[in-house]
């Protein structure tokens, strides 16, 4: 009776941004991402993907709190040419390709056991 609505879980507020960045301060070409209605199955992702990269030094990322429906990762980058903003966009687009190259193995895969179990 007194569960939050599911929808609160992945429906970002209209007050609210999906992404927002802030650069940090104290770090040198650093800066924290807040993601809205993510948890840590975006959070490693990103942070794996991001420290593939030779221009990323530092990245990681935390899940507040259990009923918070963000994560923050935060990013430095190794020089001042590169930014902490590209980084992630690079990583994210990094993943995409990997994930369409996962969903088309796993669907020729598919196609191919339907067409031999055609052939019984």
């Amino acid at each position: 009776m007194n569960a939050p609505d599911r929808l609160e879980h992945v429906r970002v507020p209209f007050d609210k941004k999906k992404v927002s960045f802030e650069v940090d301060p104290r770090l040198p070409n650093a800066g924290t991402f807040v993601i809205q209605r993510e948890d840590h199955t975006v959070g490693h992702l990103l942070r794996i993907e991001l420290l593939r990269d030779p221009n990323v030094r530092f990245a990681a990322y935390r899940h507040p709190h259990p009923l918070d429906n963000h994560i923050e990762l935060k990013v430095q980058v190794a020089s001042s040419t590169a930014t902490a903003p590209l980084a992630v966009i690079e990583a994210t687009n990094n993943l995409l390709r990997e994930i369409r190259s996962i969903r088309k193995d796993a669907q020729d895969e598919m196609n191919r056991r339907a067409l031999r179990e055609d052939e019984f």
